[in-house]
């Protein structure tokens, strides 16, 4: 126990027990650091210490002990600490329990506060740039020592950046400073792909593909020009969910959600990206999908994104679907041969169509919302058929539960080449005319996608 007092005041320390027999008057006994003398009193079934007009000669340690005939206590088993008021003592166990691209949770436990109220300051340094803020007047939210405080740091915080936090403690008769730690804040979650959305009668199927670490996307669907909106809380999949600190991970995951009014012409949809109750964006990212006859003009999208600098950039996609046309295999056309990559959702084989080498995507769930975005998939690779430097969609089974594509034997010009580089014939650099090559492939490609946002390595055909 310790007791705060200043010269001349009075102050007492009691003891309880609970024991039979009570010890006697001479069988408890007090202890002091210092020769001075106090005025004992006793009160059954306690004892009590009573030290009236303190000067600086009472400040110290006192302890106390007592016994029966059956056995007691020591000295150095109960103590009391009488002292004047003065700086707080320094916080202890400073740690950071959560860390965001744009925040930092930070917990700590408190020192003795001096006898006086005392509050705490966060001090973080960038590393790099060393530029210096503080949190200042945090209060001491707790009762008694030992207790831990928590508090989360968001002014100024910046993703992929190193910060050094020192924690610190005040009252009104000094300062101390406590332990220093440091924390790297990951890179911000993003739109990897899409948001990708299927217009269904009153519903909006949206596929996310999100980098990055986040717990929610909110979204907002209104009627274009109005005020007219539907907003909701659409919580990453746990499976999907990304751990603190860690490298990236995709989430890719589905979700339905309900349209403000499914007659409407045009929709704009608003996507707020969250991490815990932090929104990672000061502007939301939008898609604007006209709305209309589901084999004409069905999804129809216009992708617009925030002026900000970080703001992640969204594909477009599924534009002009004007009753493309599909081919349709027999499932017993298909010979699915080894996984090439495996996803939440789907897989990615290589196989053959009637002992032609192909790649088929496969989706893994039979549920309506999966195959009708596999089927769109299709719908809209069909309708690059008309260039010879992009890859061609074949066609589907007639399920639309896989996809085929045909292959690019050499697979993607980013890769393609760095296999190559040593090789005297490929090297680019000596052969002009391969590199005119390369380059009219590339514009080709370019321009056979124009206006479309396709988030992919320009593929070889050979």
């Amino acid at each position: 126990m310790v007791s705060i007092v200043n010269i001349g005041d009075t102050t007492n320390f009691k003891v309880w027990v609970i024991v039979r027999p009570l010890p006697r008057q001479d069988q408890w006994k007090w202890k002091f650091s210092s020769s001075n003398s106090s005025n004992v009193m006793t009160t059954n079934p306690g004892h009590v210490l009573s030290i009236t007009n303190v000067t600086i000669s009472y400040y110290g340690n006192y302890y106390i002990w007592t016994n029966n005939q059956y056995g007691g206590w020591t000295d150095d088993e109960l103590m009391f600490i009488l002292k004047p008021q003065g700086p707080p003592s320094k916080p202890v166990n400073f740690h950071v329990i959560d860390v965001t691209a744009v925040s930092i949770r930070v917990q700590w436990k408190r020192g003795f506060n001096g006898g006086l109220d005392q509050t705490f300051t966060i001090r973080y340094t960038e590393v790099v740039s060393g530029v210096v803020k503080e949190k200042s007047g945090i209060e001491d939210r707790v009762v008694g020592s030992g207790q831990m405080i928590t508090d989360d740091i968001t002014d100024g915080i910046e993703p992929e950046t190193e910060y050094q936090l020192q924690i610190l403690a005040d009252n009104s008769l000094g300062q101390v400073v406590g332990a220093s730690i440091s924390v790297d804040t990951p890179a911000l979650a993003k739109f990897s792909g899409g948001p990708y959305i299927n217009i269904n009668n009153d519903k909006a199927i949206i596929h996310f593909i999100v980098s990055g670490p986040l717990t929610h996307i909110n979204v907002e669907n209104c009627v274009e020009g109005t005020k007219v909106c539907v907003r909701e809380n659409v919580t990453i999949p746990q499976k999907t969910r990304t751990i603190r600190q860690t490298s990236t991970i995709i989430h890719d995951f589905m979700a339905e959600v309900t349209l403000s009014d499914p007659k409407a012409k045009r929709l704009l949809f608003l996507f707020w990206i969250y991490d815990d109750d932090i929104v990672l964006y000061s502007e939301p990212t939008k898609v604007k999908v006209k709305n209309g006859p589901k084999n004409v003009e069905e999804h129809q999208y216009e992708m617009t994104t925030s002026p900000e600098a970080n703001q992640p950039k969204v594909s477009t996609v599924y534009q002009s679907l004007r009753e493309p046309k599909i081919n349709i295999f027999s499932s017993s056309e298909i010979v699915l041969e080894s996984v090439l990559s495996d996803g939440n959702f789907y897989q990615i084989w290589k196989g053959k169509l009637s002992h032609k080498q192909v790649v088929i995507k496969k989706t893994k769930e039979c549920n309506d919302i999966h195959i009708n975005y596999l089927k769109e998939q299709g719908l809209y690779l069909t309708n690059l058929r008309s260039s010879d430097y992009i890859i061609d969609c074949l066609g589907m089974t007639s399920d639309y539960r896989l996809l085929v594509m045909e292959v690019a034997p050499l697979g993607n010009l980013r890769q393609y080449l760095e296999t190559k580089k040593d090789e005297t014939y490929y090297n680019i650099k000596s052969s002009q005319s391969l590199e005119f090559n390369f380059i009219h492939q590339i514009i080709e490609g370019v321009e056979a996608v124009h206006h479309l946002d396709v988030n992919k390595d320009i593929l070889l055909k050979v």
